[in-house]
């Protein structure tokens, strides 16, 4: 997926005539491209998001890395939910040497494993905080099964 952005990015001319583009101008040629994509919310870890028909308002999931490569053939508007955004947000630190995640975009197994190295390092706070974020995420599944 990063390569195809890049193409993009860059303008590469062989862009033009590539499966993307070409469907896109179809569709656009048809019946114009009357869509957006709207990023609305985490499930599993992945963002989900649709592509709305704004004259029929027919939504159809569509992976958030291809709803990204969608919006820069085609320009597409692509959104987020501003709650989604906000709950997503991070604090930029100039000086950080890492970039901090969501912790509620990560696996369970990612979840579990940062759990136990937190345990290991003796670091309690955050074993406390991934603790609650893996209860909460037990409580969804099991008012899902409801």
């Amino acid at each position: 997926m990063a390569v195809q952005l890049e193409l993009r990015v860059k303008k590469i001319p062989i862009t033009r005539i590539m499966l993307p583009e070409v469907l896109c101008k179809l569709v656009k040629d048809s019946s114009g491209l009357n869509y957006e994509l709207v990023i609305d919310d985490i499930i599993d870890g992945q963002y989900r998001t649709l592509l709305y028909n704004k004259e029929t308002l027919k939504p159809t999931l569509i992976r958030a890395s291809d709803a990204v490569l969608l919006s820069v053939v085609s320009g597409i508007p692509l959104y987020m939910e501003t709650e989604l955004m906000k709950r997503q947000s991070v604090l930029y630190n100039e000086n950080s040497r890492g970039v901090s995640l969501p912790v509620n975009t990560i696996s369970d197994e990612m979840l579990q494993s940062a759990l136990d190295k937190a345990i290991a390092d003796e670091n309690y706070e955050l074993a406390s905080h991934l603790r609650d974020e893996k209860k909460r995420r037990n409580k969804g599944e099991n008012n899902d099964s409801k």
